[in-house]
């Protein structure tokens, strides 16, 4: 149950009688602000619906990741109040438990413009999720907790039609998300492959099998949230799941309010560290400082 005209919920213990033997009381937050760290991410979402010229599957959808109480459905709400006001997309909130935008017919004012699709049962998350796209035309589509494969299988059907996602789903690492049969298929998918003497030989020192990406992901950028500061940004997701599936260190970011400033620390392997910069190192800070001039932080 939640209260109205806020984010908080209460949510009963009961007895096997059915009598109620205990209540939870959780704290929604709305912490304006806190979705500044990722502007440059956000910017780029549904824009290839208005410019399909210019779509960049690098950063066409992201998906939040984190353990649960780490902040992700905090992160979450002042994201897609951002993209509704400051970056004027069309964005349907299927919201399930009315835990994005609070209880009562109208949701809290911190989604802003967003409209809310409420889900009538946590099981037909997938169907709703189906029906904001097919009938309210949204640019962007934002759901919490995608746990089953049912709701996986819609957000990937919804990111085939060309829609942006933004979702969270539960787990400490992508390499956790790579583990899980149930939500891998966000991320690709993995299969196992069989190898030729000669290649097993020479990449993959003898052996006959190897893991490897399925496919294309749903979600094209990922963000670990590692707690309410400080999250590590994988760009690419499909070129992070390729290099831990081959026991390599993936190129990500990790970027930190920390006392007023923004802090961003590339990180990569030492052996692709001076090609990547050499290509993207220039214009990647360029448009970070860019990112901190804009929002008026100061960048270190």
């Amino acid at each position: 149950m939640g209260l109205t005209g806020t984010l908080h919920r209460i949510s009963a213990i009961k007895d096997r009688d059915g009598s109620v033997i205990g209540l939870t009381y959780r704290i929604g937050r709305h912490v304006p602000g806190v979705g500044n760290l990722l502007w440059d991410i956000l910017a780029t979402l549904g824009q290839s619906r208005r410019h399909s010229s210019t779509e960049d599957p690098a950063a066409s959808s992201l998906l939040l990741l984190g353990h649960p109480g780490v902040g992700k459905t905090t992160l979450l709400r002042d994201v897609t109040g951002l993209l509704a006001e400051r970056f004027g997309r069309r964005v349907v909130v299927v919201d399930t438990s009315n835990e994005i935008g609070g209880d009562g017919k109208v949701p809290h004012s911190c989604i802003g413009r967003a409209r809310r699709m409420p889900v009538p049962h946590k099981s037909r998350q997938h169907e709703v999720l189906q029906e904001a796209v097919q009938n309210h035309n949204p640019e962007i589509v934002v759901v919490d907790e995608i746990g089953s494969p049912a709701e996986a299988a819609a957000v990937r059907g919804i990111a085939q039609r060309g829609i942006a996602m933004v979702g969270t789903a539960h787990g400490t690492d992508l390499s956790s998300l790579i583990a899980n049969p149930d939500l891998n298929s966000l991320i690709g998918g993995v299969h196992q492959v069989t190898l030729g003497d000669l290649e097993a030989r020479h990449s993959n020192h003898g052996n006959k099998t190897r893991t490897e990406r399925k496919g294309l992901p749903a979600f094209s950028c990922l963000v670990e949230v590692l707690d309410h500061t400080t999250w590590r940004v994988h760009p690419d997701v499909a070129a992070s799941v390729d290099a831990l599936l081959a026991n390599k260190q993936p190129t990500t970011q990790l970027r930190q309010h920390k006392d007023g400033k923004l802090l961003v620390r590339f990180e990569t392997s030492a052996a692709c560290a001076a090609s990547a910069l050499s290509q993207h190192g220039e214009p990647w800070l360029a448009g970070l400082f860019q990112l901190a001039k804009s929002m008026h932080i100061p960048a270190d």
